[in-house]
C-alpha cells in the first residue's frame, strides 16, 4: 500500500513523496525549519552588509525584463490565479477569506441580503456578472453581509444611518402609486430640530 503525502512516522519524520526509482522520501520538519531559518538569516546578513549592491542587482534585473514583458507576465499570472488575488483582496480589505465569503453567500441563499436578487451586477461592456459586494460598517470595520451593487450604493449614499434609511422607506411607502400630490412630511419641523435639513 502506498504511503500518503504528509504521513508522520513514529520517529517524527514526514513522508514527502516517492522518487523516480520508487524510493520513499522522508524529511525531518525540525531540521527543515532550522535549515530554512539559517538560509534566511544568511541572506539577511549578506543583504545588510552591502544593501546598495543588492538594490542595484534588483533594479538591473527589473530593467532587463522591461515594462511590457512585466505586464504580460502579470496578466498571465493573474488570469491563472484569480482565486489567490480574490482571497488576498478579501483578507486585506475586510479581514475575511474566500471560504468565509462562500459561507456567507450560502447562508444568504446566494442572494443579496436586502433585495434578494441573485444577480450581483452586470458590467456594461462585457455583460458578465460579478459577485455580490461585501458590506461592512465604516465605523467599526465589521462585515455585515453581502449586497448587490444597487443596495450597497443605496445604503452608502444614506450614510449607513438607520434613521435615514427608515425615513426613505416611509417616504417611498407614502408616495407609492401617487401622482404629483406632494405634501411636506409632518415630521419636517422635527427633522430640522434633529439637524437634518430639507
Amino acid at each position: 500500500m502506498k504511503i500518503k503525502h504528509g504521513t508522520v512516522s513514529e520517529q517524527g519524520l514526514v513522508f514527502w513523496s516517492y522518487d523516480s526509482d520508487g524510493r520513499e522520501r522522508w524529511f525531518d520538519p525540525a531540521r527543515y525549519l532550522f535549515m530554512k531559518n539559517r538560509a534566511a538569516e544568511s541572506q539577511f546578513r549578506r543583504y545588510h552588509q552591502n544593501p546598495e549592491v543588492w538594490r542595484a542587482k534588483s533594479r538591473a534585473g527589473a530593467a532587463k525584463i522591461g515594462p511590457k514583458q512585466r505586464a504580460e507576465t502579470y496578466k498571465r499570472w493573474s488570469s491563472a490565479n484569480k482565486d489567490k488575488i480574490r482571497d488576498r483582496r478579501l483578507k486585506r480589505t475586510y479581514g475575511i477569506s474566500s471560504v468565509d465569503y462562500d459561507r456567507m453567500l450560502e447562508a444568504q441563499g446566494g442572494k443579496c441580503a436586502i433585495c434578494w436578487t441573485d444577480k450581483g451586477a452586470v458590467r456594461k461592456k462585457t455583460g458578465s456578472g460579478y459577485a455580490l459586494y461585501v458590506d461592512h460598517c465604516h465605523a467599526t470595520g465589521v462585515v455585515r453581509g453581502l449586497l448587490c451593487s444597487n443596495c450597497n450604493v443605496a445604503i452608502g449614499k444614506l450614510k449607513d444611518d438607520p434613521l435615514l434609511l427608515t425615513r426613505a422607506a416611509d417616504y417611498v411607502s407614502a408616495h407609492k402609486g401617487s401622482r404629483n400630490n406632494y405634501t411636506a412630511p409632518a415630521q419636517m419641523g422635527e427633522m430640522q430640530t434633529q439637524g437634518v435639513t430639507q
